[in-house]
């Protein structure tokens, strides 16, 4: 099976400033960064947090909109502080 990478179009480097990156896409980026940091697939993310790939997908992609139980999941299964996986990213200026 061929690995397949899907990043969040809609929001990137050279086209988003602060005010457009709303939390949803904060999360699915950095759901996605934090996750190949640690050389994790998304089933190995999804079998730790207790979700389906199906559904680490949608989170990533930006589809899915996530719980605060599900963000706990994710940080715990990550091994961060939920707040990490909703800051903003390191090139997006803070105001």
């Amino acid at each position: 099976m061929q690995n397949v990478h899907y990043s969040v179009p809609h929001y990137s480097e050279q086209t988003c400033n602060p005010s457009c990156m709303k939390l949803a896409g904060r999360l699915s980026l950095n759901v996605q960064r934090l996750r190949r940091d640690k050389k994790l697939s998304q089933e190995g993310l999804a079998f730790l947090a207790g979700h389906s790939r199906a559904y680490i997908s949608g989170v990533e992609a930006g589809r899915r909109n996530v719980t605060l139980e599900t963000l706990e999941d994710l940080a715990e299964a990550l091994e961060v502080e939920a707040t990490e996986l909703i800051r903003p990213p390191a090139w997006e200026p803070t105001t």
